[in-house]
């Protein structure tokens, strides 16, 4: 009988189709992954979220085939060292996207409105109208760095604002981009123009990185605030 081992929070439901389909589950998320590991070396698949997969863990799984990533992208995997070992990898782009897309909104609004420490001051009983005065977001310009599948949701879900929405993907053509209502722009360009920016690239593209990097003296004044 197979062995999943899942090292991370997913939902219980998880557990219950897994078992439904024959299999072995262990399902911890408090024990240290290279313990929980070493106590289940006979497991054969194993789903994680952004625990931290390198060849180290994979070693103290010698019956491992698969390796499943509960979201988008493989930062988190030594997928190269997998592959040596004849290890499968998998992730499952997009089953979050609308979760993540929606929650950036949030972030954008709150910062924009100062909802956070209004509402702390509010709740001691305090009215500093004046203090969290916010801005609007309509008629302002996002950035969005990476146009996957949550980069293209979030341009979706921002244009009942009005704003202008920027965007850099290298695989994304400029008619595509037009059908979504991005227009298609340099890092560079994102960075100076931008009064909002969301980075939906890999972790570990580091040439995407450095010129983000470099673009830093470029940023806004309420953004580098």
């Amino acid at each position: 009988m197979k062995k999943v081992l899942i090292p991370t929070k997913l939902d219980k439901v998880v557990k219950q189709i897994l078992e439904e389909k024959g299999f072995t589950v262990v399902q911890d998320k408090d024990t240290p992954l290279a313990d929980l590991a070493k106590a289940n070396a006979d497991a054969n698949v194993m789903i994680v979220r952004s625990e931290k997969v390198p060849a180290e863990i994979i070693d103290l799984l010698p019956s491992l085939q698969l390796v499943v990533r509960a979201g988008a992208g493989f930062d988190n995997i030594d997928t190269k060292y997998a592959r040596r070992k004849n290890i499968d990898v998998m992730n499952t782009p997009g089953a979050n996207s609308n979760a993540v897309a929606e929650e950036v909104v949030a972030m954008i609004l709150a910062a924009y409105r100062k909802l956070v420490p209004a509402d702390i001051s509010t709740r001691a009983g305090k009215w500093e109208k004046s203090k969290f005065m916010g801005h609007e977001l309509t008629g302002k310009t996002l950035g969005i760095l990476g146009l996957g599948h949550i980069g293209r949701l979030l341009a979706k879900r921002v244009s009942g604002f009005e704003v202008t929405v920027l965007g850099f993907d290298p695989v994304i053509s400029k008619s595509f981009a037009d059908s979504i209502g991005v227009k298609l722009c340099t890092v560079e360009e994102i960075f100076s123009q931008a009064d909002i920016i969301s980075l939906h690239i890999p972790e570990n593209d580091a040439y995407i990185r450095d010129r983000i990097r470099s673009c830093f003296p470029y940023l806004p004044r309420q953004i580098q605030g």
